[in-house]
Parts: structure tokens; C-alpha cells; sequence
């Protein structure tokens, strides 16, 4: 397929956008600040990197792009964004509809981890699999699901919504409202706020110092802290990874992945969040008879929200041609 898409990257800070081969190439990448004065300045901005891009494609000799695809946070149905905390205004929004036609191209939409998700399994560590499962590891932990090189959306079409496993029944609440999710857990920040409560309870480390001078833990602050061997944060990192380990097994024994992928910036954790991850889904997961998958950092980085969306066009218009 000979074509070029526009995928777009919607985040609460920036849009990034680009021209996109069929390769999983960048051929031009754009960015912007999110508009913070509501949704019809949000959705005109993304019109208009839409529009730019496409004329840019066009001036370059790629020739018009064929689709366009949108990454976006929030609880994402195939004609809206229902909800985003972290966008103001950003709530019922039909943006498949008017994005298709402000700039006459078809138009998919999905949540941005299953974005990144799709780009690792066509791009990134998941290149050849027959079907991966994502976490997606930040101030939350979000998830995707990619089965015969589709994201599945399930009946209302928000499947994947991974780090609302629950892993604790009657554990810490989650900002969903819900008690035990792993994202209360094993997220960057639950990290970051699980160190802190044991510094507050007296325990030894480094680390201390910076809250005797007032100052936050960060999630980096945890991970600068272990790789110098500060015994808080790596078990720290320890607990959250066997977290994710019995979120992954639950995932294992439901949805039988060749591939699990962890990324997002608290990937950045390394081994030392990933290795007790594989031993606790190794625990849990019935072996017996489920394949025990492989879990991979993810290998895409910054650019696999943008190549992710690119990936959504590329997907839906191979889907749309005729079969040979």
C-alpha cells in the first residue's frame, strides 16, 4: 500500500501530528499547543495541523493523504470523544465528523493507548505477533489491546482499559472511584506517592532529604534513587512491577497475548520494574494450558502516540480495499 495518512497525537499539553508512510515512517512532524479555551478551539486546531499537512504532502510529491487518524485521551467511542479529564471542554465531542469534513478524508479516532498500542504491534516490539496486549505506564496506567492486527474495542467500544484490573479487592482507591485498580498501585505517580508515605512513616533512604526541605517525590526522583541503589525505591519499583505482574496474568488467562509491551515514561523504570512483572505473571498465570507471553519494553518512545494514530488510517483503509 503506496499511501501516506496524517496521525494525530492529542495530549493536554501539546498536539503533535504528521505525515506518515506506509512503513511507519515520519515524513514531516508538526507541534503545537493544546488550545485551553475549549472544544471548538481544540478541534480547529486539530483542523488545521490536518490542513497543513496534507497541503504539505501534496507540495512534497506524496500526493494527498488518504486518511487521517486521531489519538486522543479519555473514554473514546469510533464517532466521539466521550470524556477527558485533562482537556477543558473535552466531553461528547464529535471529532471523527468534523474533522472528516473540514478536510474531506476519512477519519478514526481511538484512545491514546491503544494508539501506541497498535504502533508497537505493527512498528515497535511487538512487529510479527499475532496479538499483544499493552500497558501504557504515566501518571495513570492505560492499556490496549491488538487481536488479528486490530485494536478490540468490545461491545461499547472502550475495551483495554487495563489498569482498572483490580489487583487489591479492598485496596487504595483509584481516581476512578474504585477501590484496588493496578493503577493505584503500580502508575508513576502511585509510585512516587507510595515512597513518600513510607518516608512519612520513617522510613531510611536518601530520599528523605528532599521532604525535610518540603520538596514532592517525584516518580523520577524514585528511579535516579534506585539505579544509586536506595533500597526504598527499589522496592518501591519492586512492588509496583509484581502489580502489573497480576494485572498481566489476569490479562494472560482471559485473552491467551503472544506479546505483552510496557511503555509509556514510567517504562523508564527498566528491569528493575519489569523483571518482578514476569515473575509474578509467571506465578499466576495458568501455564498449563495459556501460553506464558513474552513481555517487552516498548520500543517506539515519543513517537508512537503519533505514528499510533497514522496507524489507525493505515489499518482501516487496508480494511477498505478490495481483496485482489
Amino acid at each position: 500500500m503506496n499511501k501516506t495518512v496524517i496521525g494525530i497525537d492529542l495530549g493536554g499539553t501539546y498536539i503533535k501530528a504528521g505525515l506518515v508512510d506506509a512503513s511507519g515512517r515520519v515524513l514531516v512532524e508538526r507541534r503545537v499547543p493544546t488550545p485551553q479555551s475549549g472544544q471548538a478551539a481544540v478541534l480547529e486546531a486539530l483542523a488545521e495541523m490536518g490542513r497543513q499537512l496534507r497541503d504539505e504532502g501534496v507540495n512534497r510529491g506524496d500526493g494527498c493523504a488518504a486518511g487521517l487518524g486521531l489519538g486522543t485521551p479519555g473514554v473514546v467511542t469510533p464517532d466521539e470523544i466521550r470524556l477527558a479529564f485533562n482537556i477543558p471542554g473535552w466531553e461528547r465531542v464529535p471529532a471523527r465528523r468534523f474533522l472528516s469534513q473540514a478536510l474531506g478524508l476519512p477519519v478514526v479516532i481511538d484512545n491514546d493507548a491503544n494508539v501506541c498500542a497498535l504502533a508497537e504491534y505493527m512498528f515497535g516490539a511487538g512487529r510479527g505477533a499475532h496479538s499483544l496486549a499493552a500497558f501504557t505506564i504515566g501518571t495513570g496506567v492505560g492499556g490496549g489491546i491488538i487481536v488479528d492486527g486490530r485494536v478490540y474495542q468490545g461491545f461499547s467500544g472502550c475495551a483495554g482499559e487495563l489498569g482498572h484490573i483490580t489487583v487489591e479487592p479492598e485496596g487504595e482507591m483509584c481516581g476512578c472511584g474504585r477501590p484496588g485498580c493496578v493503577e493505584a498501585y503500580a502508575s508513576a505517580d502511585a509510585i512516587a506517592r507510595y515512597v513518600s508515605r513510607r518516608l512519612q512513616e520513617g522510613a531510611s533512604s536518601r530520599l528523605s532529604e528532599k521532604t525535610m526541605r518540603g520538596e514532592k517525590v517525584t516518580s523520577a526522583d524514585v528511579d535516579a534513587a534506585a539505579r544509586e541503589g536506595d533500597e526504598l525505591a527499589r522496592a518501591a519499583i519492586r512492588r509496583a512491577g509484581r502489580y502489573l505482574g497480576l494485572a498481566a496474568a489476569s490479562v494472560c488467562n482471559t485473552l491467551d497475548p503472544e506479546v505483552i509491551v510496557v511503555g509509556g515514561g514510567g517504562a523508564g523504570f527498566g528491569e528493575a520494574l519489569l523483571e518482578p512483572m514476569r515473575e509474578e505473571m509467571a506465578r499466576r498465570t495458568y501455564s498449563a494450558v495459556i501460553h506464558t507471553p513474552e513481555i517487552r519494553p516498548a520500543q517506539l518512545g515519543y513517537e508512537s502516540g503519533l505514528v499510533g494514530a497514522a496507524c489507525l488510517a493505515l489499518v482501516e483503509l487496508a480494511h477498505a480495499e478490495p481483496a485482489s
